[in-house]
């Protein structure tokens, strides 16, 4: 069995790290989409103005990080050609 160097290791170690970090925000942003796009509940929901404008900015957090990770594909994409 071949010896991995150091250096691989920490490589792959730190890839690893990058992969669950990518995986972590693409549910938090998935999350802030479903919040923001949910439909209010009670009247007392309907009525509130903090919880319309934090269900938009939620929704449009989660659509900016839906674009970030479709571009960011995108170009690994391109840069593996």
């Amino acid at each position: 069995m071949k010896k991995k160097s150091w250096a691989v290791f920490i490589g792959s170690f730190l890839a690893h790290v990058q992969a669950m970090f990518d995986d972590f925000l693409t549910f938090i942003f998935k999350k802030c989409q479903d919040v923001g796009t949910k439909k209010s509940q009670t009247k007392k929901e309907k009525e509130c103005k903090l919880y319309y404008f934090g269900s938009k900015f939620l929704k449009i957090l989660g659509d900016i990080g839906q674009s970030f990770y479709e571009t960011y594909e995108e170009i690994k994409q391109k840069k593996q050609k």
